[in-house]
């Protein structure tokens, strides 16, 4: 089943497309400009869901993103670890410079190129 949704969330929108390939379920995740702690609790339900949905691969385009908080930091830090769990894996592609960097310290979701990208 390929699906695109968009979802208005308090302190940012996000898109998601979700793509059946056949070896599980996919999802491209474009955040808005912000992802402050309200906006990232709106994103880690999202997450369970498409989890619990069968997704095992999640990739987040930050293109877009120009603001976020701690707590959204550390929302990010957790998901590759949440769906290498469920058999997959988290990437990302499109942050800024800085952010880039932060996320590749804190290894929090393989670097672009490292995942297949969804």
């Amino acid at each position: 089943m390929n699906a695109s949704l968009s979802l208005l969330a308090p302190g940012g929108a996000f898109v998601v497309q979700r793509l059946d390939d056949g070896e599980g379920s996919r999802a491209v995740v474009e955040l808005g400009s912000r992802l402050d702690a309200e906006a990232a609790e709106a994103l880690r339900q999202l997450v369970v869901e498409l989890g619990d949905d069968g997704c095992r691969h999640l990739h987040l385009d930050l293109s877009m993103l120009e603001d976020l908080d701690w707590t959204a930091l550390a929302l990010l830090a957790g998901l590759d670890p949440h769906f290498r769990r469920l058999g997959g894996g988290a990437s990302w592609s499109g942050a800024n410079a800085t952010l880039a960097l932060v996320l590749m310290s804190i290894r929090s979701v393989s670097a672009p190129g490292e995942e297949q990208p969804c």
